[in-house]
């Protein structure tokens, strides 16, 4: 199973108030175990679900159809992936790949067991250290 723990206490650590996160991944949807890891404390808002998972009978719930007005002005997403491949941006559809790829730069990557948690910072947006 992939290490939902380990990604949890990453996304917990470096959290600030405003950040989103978004998720990847079909063959383990990873956002139902992440909100479960999540559960007790602070946490990023889940930005592109409309409908939770519960809602309509599935692992990953209802995402936006269009992604760029549900991303709002954030200046960080943490993107949480499910995917075999160590681009980011794969295991996600073609839309919302293009969509976050266009607006936001990788500043952090980490891997754990079959589950990678990425940092992404909105392009043109001075970075400062996680805290």
């Amino acid at each position: 199973e992939p290490d939902y723990p380990a990604a949890a206490a990453t996304v917990t650590a470096g959290l600030r108030r405003g950040d989103g996160v978004v998720y990847a991944g079909t063959a383990r949807p990873p956002r139902l175990g992440m909100t479960y890891e999540l559960r007790d404390g602070p946490r990023p808002a889940d930005v592109l679900l409309t409908q939770t998972p519960a809602q309509v009978g599935s692992f990953g719930g209802r995402e936006c159809l269009n992604p760029l007005p549900c991303l709002g002005n954030r200046s960080r997403i943490w993107l949480v992936s499910t995917s075999y491949s160590n681009d980011p941006w794969s295991d996600m559809p073609h839309e919302k790949a293009a969509v976050l790829r266009s607006l936001f730069v990788v500043t952090e990557a980490k891997r754990f067991q079959r589950i990678q948690v990425y940092l992404l910072q909105r392009k043109g947006q001075r970075q400062r250290p996680n805290r």
